[in-house]
Formats: structure tokens, sequence, C-alpha cells
């Protein structure tokens, strides 16, 4: 898997990534971040203008209102960090199916009971007595 994110200020290249679950390790083989002739660098953030139809705009208003998000500038950047987040592993879920081929319905239960489970832990909940082991 080869993975290139440039604005060419913020240069990143990733080689090769692979799954610690299948007995393989993850690696980063290669990774630049340049200065822009701003003075940016990795880390910081970077002023634009953007323009949305009204209903989005109203929309995000209130969600600052609500205490949803702190800022309009901060939701955008969280929808589009998550959507980057999404991206990067539908890649890397096609070249894992790639290689080894779709997961089976046994698989795909253990992936959905692994997931039950974090989200319990990260939401402090109690695990089930059969998990509590």
């Amino acid at each position: 898997m080869t993975i290139t994110l440039s604005p060419p200020a913020n240069a990143v290249a990733v080689q090769g990534c692979e799954m610690p679950s299948l007995g393989m390790v993850v690696s980063v083989r290669h990774a630049e971040v340049y200065a822009d002739p701003a003075g940016y660098t990795d880390g910081m953030t970077k002023k634009i203008g953007i323009s949305l139809p009204d209903d989005l705009y109203d929309w995000m208003q209130s969600q600052v209102a609500a205490g949803e998000a702190d800022s309009i500038s901060g939701l955008i950047t969280r929808i589009v960090a998550t959507h980057r987040q999404r991206m990067e592993l539908a890649a890397l879920i096609a070249d894992l199916e790639a290689e080894f081929g779709e997961a089976t319905p046994e698989e795909m239960a253990w992936v959905d009971r692994a997931m039950a489970l974090a989200t319990a832990v990260a939401n402090g909940e109690p695990l089930p007595n059969d998990e509590a082991a």
C-alpha cells in the first residue's frame, strides 16, 4: 500500500501498511514534512476561504450554538479529518481484501464483537461477565 498526501508544502509518503492482527508488522518506510514559504510546519493551521450552501452554514452555526462544536472552523476540521480517516481505512481494507480475500462471516462476527467491547471500554461501561476475565 502506498499513501501520498501532498500539497507541496507538506509532503508525506507512506509505503507498506500491514496488519499486526494478521501476523505482520505495521511500518512507515518514508515520511517527510517540509515547511512552506509562509513558515507553516506540520501541526500548524492554514486559513482558507470556502463557499457553502446556506443550509450547511446554518447547520454548522446551530452545532456551535448547541455546544456540539467549539467553532465552525473546528467543526469543519473534525469533519474533514474524519472523512480522511475513513478514506484511508477504506484503502487499507481494499488492499487487505485484494491480498487475503474478503472476510468470512465468522471473522466479521469477531470484528463486530471486538468493536462492541472496545466501545464499551471507551465509554466506561462494564464488560459482560463472560468478557470480564
